[in-house]
């Protein structure tokens, strides 16, 4: 009963979402309907060259069509018109009523018509959030414009529309597969270096939560829960996943899944370890695309990151030595203030969570060797440059953005001398 619902509702919405991209068809198709029975006080054709002209800059003010796409719907409408200059006077069909705005007998509104098909074609594009891979981009226009010259050829040369219709079906097919057999007299092999990379078996009480959310979804992404689950299923090495909606405009409607990748152990970051691999990005964005719902669009990116810089001037007991206190409260500083493994739990920097003058003086008086912190500043810093801010009790964090830890200091100051 559950699968019988999610289909209709898939159905439904499948069915409103190609309403939406029919919206401008059907507004020029509207137009030349009421035109036939409403009296006019100017010619029809000349009516529905009015009519349709507007109709277009309304759905560029009203935010329907893009300016790109109102271009690429411009160019249908020019080849539609090329088209009808051949076709009409040829014989192919006619426009029998008077008008102003006819040329060698074509009224100039019916390039819209084309122009309606390439608006569907566009929103459809949009708002399914359609992709093409191993498309032969050479091979299927060769055999589309060989369809177009048919079409005028046909009239004093034999007709082809069927062999080629029967290439264009063809053309964006592959003709090779790859082959993969066993190789040849390989009995054994052996690794001669340890391995790297990898991850730990999946924990008892994971499985638990993953189990039931499985069978609830179905491998469908549907809530932000979804897109996470089945992100770090597509790559189990990713250190954190967070999915968030969209922003407005374009992407409205849409979810950005954020990724952090594995980074190496050692506390201190380079920032480049942060950003993620194209061909990790690609493979999570290839996995959710095939279980996203019908219209959801999905980007997958690094999340926006906040550099933060701390200097802090602390009193070492006085038996401590200097040096060892600065070394290790440097290397405390760095893993707590961390995205992956840092934070009060030791599972990375909360999304979004601020910095405070207290985070950090409850980090470094818990140190041995540290008897008393002097002094605490915090600057923002631009986590690629380095550039800072002034310095501040706190530094705010975005709400879906972490924390990247830039060249601490920590000045020492003791009876063992001063480490700076």
């Amino acid at each position: 009963m559950a699968d019988r619902r999610f289909g209709v509702g898939q159905l439904v919405r499948f069915a409103w979402l190609e309403t939406r991209c029919c919206l401008f068809a059907l507004t020029v198709f509207a137009g030349l309907a009421v035109t036939t029975v409403v009296p006019l006080p100017i010619a029809r054709y000349d009516a529905l060259l009015i009519y349709c002209v507007l109709v277009t800059v309304a759905f560029r003010v009203l935010g329907l069509e893009s300016t790109r796409e109102i271009l690429v719907i411009c160019g249908f409408h020019l080849i539609g018109l090329a088209f009808e200059f051949v076709k009409v006077p040829l014989g192919s069909w006619a426009y029998p009523e008077p008008a102003l705005t006819k040329v060698l007998g074509v009224p100039l509104y019916s390039g819209f018509l084309y122009a309606a098909v390439g608006s569907y074609v566009l929103a459809a594009w949009r708002v399914f959030a359609l992709r093409v891979s191993g498309y032969r981009a050479v091979a299927t226009t060769a055999v589309a414009t060989a369809i177009y010259v048919n079409l005028i050829t046909h009239h004093w040369l034999p007709d082809l529309r069927w062999p080629l219709a029967a290439l264009l079906v063809l053309a964006p097919l592959s003709l090779f597969s790859e082959l993969k057999a066993a190789i040849p007299y390989v009995s054994r092999v052996e690794n001669r270096r340890p391995a790297r990379g990898g991850v730990d078996p999946e924990e008892l009480d994971n499985a638990r939560v993953r189990g039931p959310m499985l069978l609830r979804t179905g491998s469908r992404a549907v809530t932000a829960e979804d897109y996470e689950h089945l992100a770090q299923e597509a790559a189990p090495d990713v250190a954190r996943v967070r999915c968030v909606a969209a922003g407005a405009g374009a992407e409205a409607g849409g979810v950005r899944v954020l990724v952090v990748p594995a980074v190496p152990e050692d506390e201190r970051l380079r920032f480049e370890s942060l950003i993620p691999p194209e061909s990790l990005v690609r493979t999570i964005a290839e996995h959710l695309d095939r279980r996203r719902v019908i219209g959801a669009r999905v980007v997958v990116e690094p999340p926006a990151y906040q550099g933060v810089t701390i200097v802090a001037k602390v009193q070492a007991a006085p038996t401590a030595d200097p040096n060892r206190v600065q070394r290790e409260s440097l290397d405390a500083l760095f893993r707590y203030f961390h995205p992956v493994v840092g934070g009060p739990n030791g599972d990375g920097w909360p999304f979004g969570r601020q910095v405070h003058q207290g985070d950090v003086y409850s980090v470094l008086q818990r140190m041995r060797g540290v008897e008393l912190v002097d002094d605490v500043r915090l600057f923002a810093a631009d986590p690629v440059t380095g550039e800072r801010g002034k310095p501040a009790s706190r530094v705010e964090i975005d709400a879906n953005a972490l924390i990247f830890s830039y060249g601490h200091q920590v000045l020492v100051e003791g009876a063992g001398g001063q480490a700076r």
